[in-house]
This record gives structure tokens, C-alpha cells and sequence, in this order.
């Protein structure tokens, strides 16, 4: 069992936890998923009638000479 910890919150950030947790499972499939570390492209997510993730759609370009590769 992990320890419980105490953190203090401002009112603004009880409603933004309050949202986070509510959404919780879909947030963690996004990061899981690498949603966020997209650089120069988009994801299309596909939802179903419960509101559940059933696809997520990376587009993203292999190449494009207006980015500068890192090597």
C-alpha cells in the first residue's frame, strides 16, 4: 500500500484536480499512447457513444524541409 500523502490546493486547483480525476483513464491512455510527444503534427481521437477512446490517429510528416533535423 502506498502512503498517503497531504497537499494543500488553492480553490481553482481543487476544480482542475476534480476535472483531472474525472478523466483520469483517458488521460492516462493519451500519455500511454505517446499522444503528447507529437512535434509538427496532430492526433484525431475517435470516441464511441460512451465517451470512451476507441482510436487514436497520429499524423505527422516524415519529412519536411522547413524542419531542421537533430542529429
Amino acid at each position: 500500500m502506498q502512503p498517503e500523502v497531504t497537499i494543500f490546493l488553492t480553490a481553482p486547483d481543487i476544480e482542475l484536480f476534480k476535472n483531472f480525476q474525472q478523466f483520469h483513464k483517458t488521460f492516462e491512455l493519451l500519455c500511454k499512447s505517446g499522444t503528447f510527444d507529437i512535434k509538427s503534427g496532430s492526433a484525431t481521437i475517435h470516441f464511441d457513444k460512451e465517451g470512451s477512446i476507441q482510436k487514436i490517429e497520429r499524423h505527422d510528416s516524415l519529412f519536411d524541409s522547413r524542419i531542421k533535423l537533430s542529429t
